[in-house]
């Protein structure tokens, strides 16, 4: 058999490979649409909210930037034409917000409002195989950490949150910087934020690594900045009774001292990672995922906690994971087994809800069912030390080991990131 015939033998079964991961992650994602949503003590939950401010532009009742709800609003014209009654009477107020779970239009509206996440979902998915392309082992790798991860499934299926939106867009924005693009990169890190203000915390440490002229860094700045503030700007004052909001949980970044002080331990540990980015003679695409995957680890353990924002640093994960899974393997398995019991305090049977809100709305949480045996108080403390002591390793790790020169490590021929 000739060498031509062997490589069009081995593409072909890479593509065969390829294929059946995406097909069974589609029936997995279809599966899961209709019959979970997140159910919060009001019985309405994030998707049933989120519609609703997307469809009454009631911004009053919006926490995320104005970009997501005209995309929301958009996409539900378009979408939920046969299966609109569910969000029509949350948004009018008909009927009282326990009813809305048990209205047989339920499994219908879930479909239709998690449908377009799966293209944001594959695309990314997709984007990760593409830099991994030449090694069929690391793009076999990456794609299955992605398509198959619980965090993923999780955030845009059961509990029905956009993460997989600005998530896109970051990973978009880390294959440009592969492809030595790095003014468009800061573009769509710039419109991943216009979903997720999250995505700002990448935008200072690409401008470090991706060049060298502060000339072009502040072109990147202004680049990354401009469509954040073009949507934001027309709504500002709407906006600004929620601003006060985001210091109790997602800009908290540090802990109490008592007497109303804090120390913001997250703002010293970036500006000492700037700075050593700053410094370093290095720049390289494995700067840069490496750089925003510490700041997600770090940005974790000083935080609140919710499972489903721990679906931003997955992108990064799986770089990891495809690059060195030997080594990465004990820190996702000591990570994940964390994750899964400080969820304890949460029902989880609540996602379930629609297929029979009087059965699963019943059950207890975990810690609800364990706590007269374990003092569920104390251990979700001490696995709440052991996650974070493992992800502050695991970034000491990341850093440590940044390459100490120009040479590329995605692809075996040398590339260089930096624009001049």
């Amino acid at each position: 058999m000739s060498s031509d015939a062997i490589v069009r033998g081995q593409l072909h079964s890479q593509r065969l490979r390829v294929g059946s991961f995406f097909l069974l992650a589609i029936a997995l994602r279809l599966l899961a649409m209709p019959v979970a949503m997140h159910v919060d003590d009001r019985f309405t939950g994030d998707l049933i909210q989120i519609a609703k401010v997307a469809q009454s532009q009631n911004v009053s009742e919006s926490w995320y930037p104005p970009l997501f709800y005209y995309t929301a609003n958009l996409y539900q014209k378009v979408s939920l034409s046969g299966c609109r009654s569910v969000i029509d009477k949350a948004v009018d107020g008909t009927s009282p917000a326990s009813t809305l779970i048990a209205d047989p239009a339920i499994f219908c509206t879930l479909f239709s409002l998690k449908f377009w996440y799966l293209f944001f979902d594959l695309g990314a998915a997709f984007l990760l195989w593409w830099i991994f392309r030449r090694d069929h082992r690391q793009g076999r790798l990456v794609l299955a950490f992605w398509l198959f991860n619980p965090i993923i499934l999780y955030d845009a299926y059961l509990h029905g949150q956009f993460d997989v939106i600005p998530i896109f867009f970051t990973v978009l924005a880390l294959y440009l910087a592969r492809q030595e693009r790095p003014t468009w990169a800061a573009f769509f890190v710039g419109i991943a934020a216009c979903y997720k203000n999250y995505a700002f915390l990448f935008l200072v440490p690409a401008f470090f690594i991706l060049t060298q002229s502060w000339r072009k860094r502040i072109v990147l700045l202004l680049v990354g900045m401009v469509p954040y503030l073009l949507f934001l700007l027309p709504r500002l004052t709407e906006y600004s009774h929620n601003v006060s909001g985001y210091g109790d949980w997602f800009f908290k970044v540090g802990y109490d001292i008592g007497f109303g002080g804090q120390v913001y331990a997250f703002v010293a540990f970036y500006a000492v990672l700037l700075w050593y980015l700053y410094h370093r003679k290095a720049h390289t695409f494995e700067d840069l995922w490496r750089a925003c995957f510490a700041i997600l680890l770090v940005y974790y353990q000083l935080s609140y906690f919710d499972l489903h924002y721990w679906a931003w640093i997955i992108p990064f994960a799986a770089i990891y994971f495809a690059e060195r899974p030997r080594e990465a393997t004990p820190f996702y398995l000591v990570i994940l087994a964390c994750l899964l019991v400080l969820t304890a305090p949460a029902p989880l049977a609540r996602f379930l809800a629609p297929i029979s809100p009087r059965f699963f709305l019943r059950l207890p949480s975990l810690m609800e069912a364990l706590n007269p045996y374990l003092p569920m108080l104390f251990l979700t403390n001490v696995v709440r030390s052991l996650l974070a002591g493992t992800c502050f390793f695991l970034a000491y790790r990341l850093l440590r080991d940044m390459p100490a020169s120009r040479r590329g490590t995605v692809q075996a021929a040398p590339g260089q990131v930096t624009v001049d």
